[in-house]
């Protein structure tokens, strides 16, 4: 039968009303964060303790420490010579110029190196010239098949205590020779292969440092392709910062603090931890509240929360399952109401479908609370019992209520009911 009762219930959710109106409800602080501001105070408070014991004994941590930072520069000036087949004198061809590989007879390179320091150390600085003939497959990741190296100028050698010092180094590199090493090479090759002549200044600079030997090796260069019939030639002389890292003890000395101050640092810190602990403790959920949280979850989307019972369970149909209750709501998407009664001795919630002609109710109690309530009392959780349904006591019968009972007088006249 169909009955909703009528009702001047307002459709207002008693939950959340009771959010908004207490503004200093305490949120639930995650279990990470938890864990992270016990952590920091927990080392801060074995710091304050480190510190403490530092103040009467000598501690010594090693560290790595930047001591040394160094910077390179280079540029490189350069003149290839050419001369004819059939002429006697040179011809000069500037830089970033195409050269004819069968005109160009050598090239000219003037390095200038210069080193630079952040502090003044004392350097041990070596420089020279080198030529190295390299030839590489044209199949694959150009694979290196044979390299062949030249000093062309003698390496010099300088010692100084300073922060910087420059360099100027040049020679002359004849390119017939290394032409006829790389044909050499391609004619007896079974596979293609591409040659380069690379001219670079290794400038080496050592160090001493208080850690230690220092030792940094940089290479300026200029490449020229030996394949084809005309060349340019590029510039290597690009050079990153390289800073000198070493480990170094570090001596920590606390005497600038009254040693009483760490001590109380230390048990601020733990007081801080107790408090924290205390404050962000997880209290106890009631089941009936937590399993009406859950029972929220599973309606979401269709849950209608209403201040007022506007219907009486003993018109409805009883479910037994609260989940076949929620999932036909949703398939006939119908609205599941909902009503919190917080206002007996237990809470209760009330939950209702309406589908055609048919009332579906389920009433969600506490656990261990039945529909009927015994006349003794009733056992709540907790050992708490409801009050007794009071009686009325027995009141005395007099003459003039015999007289107008006529049962009663009846009954003492017949004498089989006195036998």
């Amino acid at each position: 039968m169909k009955g909703m009762k009528k009702h001047d219930a307002q459709i207002l959710p008693r939950e959340l009303s009771q959010v908004k109106n207490n503004p200093k409800r305490r949120r639930s602080v995650h279990w990470l964060v938890r864990l992270l501001v016990v952590l920091v105070l927990t080392s801060l408070a074995a710091l304050s303790m480190l510190a403490y014991w530092a103040t009467f004994n000598a501690v010594t941590v090693t560290l790595p420490t930047r001591v040394y930072l160094a910077s390179r520069q280079a540029t490189i000036d350069y003149q290839v010579v050419s001369k004819a087949p059939d002429a006697t004198t040179e011809t000069l061809a500037g830089e970033q110029a195409v050269y004819v590989s069968a005109l160009a007879q050598a090239v000219r390179p003037v390095f200038h190196y210069t080193f630079l320091a952040d502090t003044a150390q004392t350097l041990t600085a070596s420089s020279h010239i080198l030529a190295a003939l390299r030839i590489y497959s044209t199949q694959g990741q150009d694979q290196l098949l044979y390299e062949n190296s030249q000093i062309m100028a003698a390496p010099e050698v300088m010692s100084l205590t300073a922060a910087q010092y420059q360099l100027e180094r040049t020679a002359e590199i004849p390119l017939q020779e290394f032409r006829n090493q790389f044909q050499a090479f391609s004619s007896q090759s079974p596979i293609e292969v591409r040659g380069e002549l690379v001219i670079s200044l290794v400038a080496k600079t050592e160090t001493a440092l208080p850690s230690g030997l220092s030792t940094l090796v940089d290479q300026p260069a200029l490449v020229l392709p030996l394949t084809n019939d005309t060349f340019t030639i590029s510039e290597k002389v690009d050079f990153k910062p390289v800073p000198v890292w070493r480990l170094l003890p570090y001596q920590i000395v606390l005497h600038i603090f009254h040693p009483a101050v760490f001590p109380a640092t230390g048990v601020l810190f733990l007081a801080g931890l107790v408090l924290w602990l205390r404050l962000t403790q997880s209290r106890y959920k009631d089941p009936f509240e937590k399993k009406l949280a859950w029972m929220k979850r599973q309606c979401r989307g269709r849950l209608m929360m209403i201040a007022d019972k506007a219907w009486e369970p003993e018109w409805c149909i009883t479910a037994q399952d609260f989940k076949t209750l929620v999932q036909t709501a949703k398939k006939l998407k119908h609205p599941v109401f909902c009503h919190v009664d917080r206002q007996g001795p237990f809470p209760v919630a009330y939950f209702y479908v309406y589908y055609g002609e048919n009332n579906y109710c389920l009433t969600f109690r506490p656990e261990g609370v039945s529909e009927a309530t015994p006349d003794d009392g009733f056992e709540l959780p907790g050992n708490k019992k409801l009050p007794p349904i009071p009686t009325l006591p027995e009141m005395p019968q007099t003459d003039s209520d015999q007289d107008a009972n006529p049962f009663s007088r009846q009954a003492e006249n017949d004498p089989e009911d006195r036998d």
